[in-house]
């Protein structure tokens, strides 16, 4: 399915909280990330200049804190580790 944008992908992935998702991304300078962590929350909001950005609340593995980061970009989202 076709999404306008990563607000649009999120609301649309129907991600359930306690899940564990595995992300890759291309970071800001050009490296393939792969990130394995269990689904908290997200919200849409504007970060820095991008308007069209989601704030992702996670706990990474092997972790015991909430974390969060912000996404503006393209985004992979797989289920499972």
């Amino acid at each position: 399915m076709e999404v306008e944008g990563i607000q649009e992908q999120f609301e649309q992935a129907f991600l359930k909280k306690g899940e564990k998702y595995t992300l890759c991304y291309i970071s800001d300078l050009g490296a393939f990330i792969t990130q394995q962590l269990t689904f908290d929350s997200f919200e849409s909001t504007k970060y820095a200049q991008y308007e069209n950005a989601v704030k992702l609340v996670f706990k990474p593995q092997n972790k015991r804190k909430l974390y969060y980061t912000h996404f503006y970009s393209d985004l992979l989202i797989f289920k499972g580790w």
